[in-house]
């Protein structure tokens, strides 16, 4: 009961902010928030909608399983961001339109239009489809119910806030998302030291005797040269892949983009910026997390620790919180998953795939449907769990080649218009066959290089049989 109680108070309170922000007063309204998002909510809602509530747990797990290392792949991804915000978000910005492919038709075409859009969502479903079912069987496992009941209560919460406001309901939740996940992992953070005998200082002494502070990697696990191809948390392979993943992740992804793109000219800079703080600090509380967990259990050796890592804080808060602590991660997970990526799922369905009048009406209710869809995915991926891990990848082969395209697009001499569609496909189709030969167990390389590969597969052949014509300096 207090696990629902938790979760109707984040409803009234997130009901409370989109009551202040009022409806959506047009269609534009709805889509674009009037083009004058503050940089301070982009920033921290670009720090929420990167997390989820697997963010909570499993970033906690790492740093109770292994060390602090996903910090390298962190450093990665802020120099993502400095590049999107400073080289390539005033070239998207100036031609985007509606949304954050609306320069690719420009550029090469409304088939590259297309594409990236139909990827876009292809991705999104798959990739909130296993975070949502993955979320929901946790919250019924700390609260009661059912998984499919959850699910369908966070699609619905989600579906009410953004078919109210749109984009300015979203972008303003997920600010006071981030917030609340930020202090909710401080605090459980502080709470597993607390457990510890001697305090927050014994804890962290015990988290660094067991390298569970350790950063850097400065050496890969094997031999050097299989280590280079398979060890994703080897130090220069981590910033790497933070920095492709990232980059990819930004500038292909319409639910990413749409903040940074509907901020007033420069706010939008300084929001991607200002993400980079936003993510830290919540990276750190879930670090810290986790290296308070692995405190507590390396002291309090007679307790039994889970079958799986990842499930170290649900078991955590069974054992050893009360009920109001239970109630809190029970309020943090639900946060972390409600928001669903539905107005920029709509906007690119709308927009991008069958564009013409859009009403604020048809685009309410497509919203809705965006959330329906979510929640029928989640209930697949729950009944038919070989799927997920498969689905969960899907962001790769979808990302990877748009963003050899927009790079061409922003350095490439030639307008490449004809050769756009075709490099498309090819990179898609290269990326779809590593994941496969990846899931069992023949590629030669860890699928954290695939972004790169994508990338320049689409980038080479676009390039390579590009038209002739040159693209005149600006």
């Amino acid at each position: 009961m207090m696990g629902m109680f938790a979760v109707f108070l984040v409803l009234a309170v997130l009901a409370s902010l989109l009551w202040v922000l009022g409806p959506a007063k047009d269609e534009r309204d709805f889509f674009t928030a009037g083009g004058d998002l503050p940089p301070w909510a982009a920033a921290l809602w670009f720090a929420a909608a990167e997390a989820s509530a697997m963010t909570l747990l499993g970033v906690s797990a790492s740093a109770f399983r292994e060390d602090w290392r996903y910090l390298q792949f962190f450093a990665g991804s802020a120099a993502a961001r400095a590049f999107l915000a400073v080289v390539l978000l005033p070239a998207i910005r100036a031609d985007a339109g509606a949304t954050a492919y609306g320069w690719l038709e420009k550029r090469y075409g409304p088939g590259a239009r297309r594409w990236a859009a139909g990827a876009f969502l292809a991705a999104r479903l798959g990739v909130t489809g296993v975070r949502l079912m993955a979320a929901c069987a946790t919250l019924a496992a700390l609260a009661g119910g059912t998984r499919a009941g959850w699910i369908g209560l966070v699609a619905v919460s989600a579906a009410g806030m953004a078919a109210w406001g749109g984009l300015r309901a979203v972008v303003f939740a997920g600010a006071a998302q981030a917030l609340f996940l930020i202090a909710a992992g401080t605090a459980f953070a502080l709470y597993a030291a607390a457990g510890v005998d001697g305090g927050v200082l014994e804890a962290l002494r015990l988290a660094d005797a067991g390298h569970r502070l350790d950063v850097w990697r400065w050496m890969p696990d094997g031999p050097f040269l299989l280590g280079i191809a398979f060890d994703r948390s080897w130090g220069p392979a981590a910033l790497a892949g933070g920095f492709l993943g990232s980059l990819a992740a930004f500038a292909a992804d319409q639910e990413m983009m749409q903040a940074a793109l509907n901020a007033r000219e420069g706010d939008g800079r300084r929001g991607l910026l200002g993400s980079v703080f936003a993510s830290f600090a919540l990276l750190v509380a879930l670090l810290g997390l986790g290296a308070a967990l692995y405190a507590f259990y390396e002291q309090h050796t007679a307790m039994a620790l889970p079958d799986r890592a990842e499930s170290i804080l649900p078991h955590f808060a069974v054992q050893n919180m009360s009920l109001g602590w239970r109630a809190l991660l029970v309020a943090a997970l639900f946060a972390a998953v409600v928001d669903l990526p539905l107005v920029g799922s709509a906007a690119a369905f709308l927009a991008d795939l069958r564009p013409g009048r859009v009403r604020l009406a048809g685009a309410r209710w497509t919203v809705c449907a965006a959330a329906a869809a979510c929640a029928l995915a989640a209930w697949t991926f729950g009944a038919l769990p070989w799927a997920a891990p498969w689905a969960a990848r899907l962001g790769t082969p979808a990302y990877g080649p748009v963003l050899g395209l927009v790079l061409y697009g922003v350095f490439g001499p030639r307008s490449a218009s004809r050769s756009a569609l075709s490099g498309l496909a090819l990179g898609t189709a290269v990326c779809a066959a590593a994941m496969v030969l990846e899931g069992i167990g023949l590629l030669p390389f860890g699928w954290h290089w695939m972004p790169l590969v994508g990338a320049g597969v689409t980038l080479s052949w676009a390039h390579r049989f590009g038209d002739d014509a040159v693209i005149p300096a600006s």
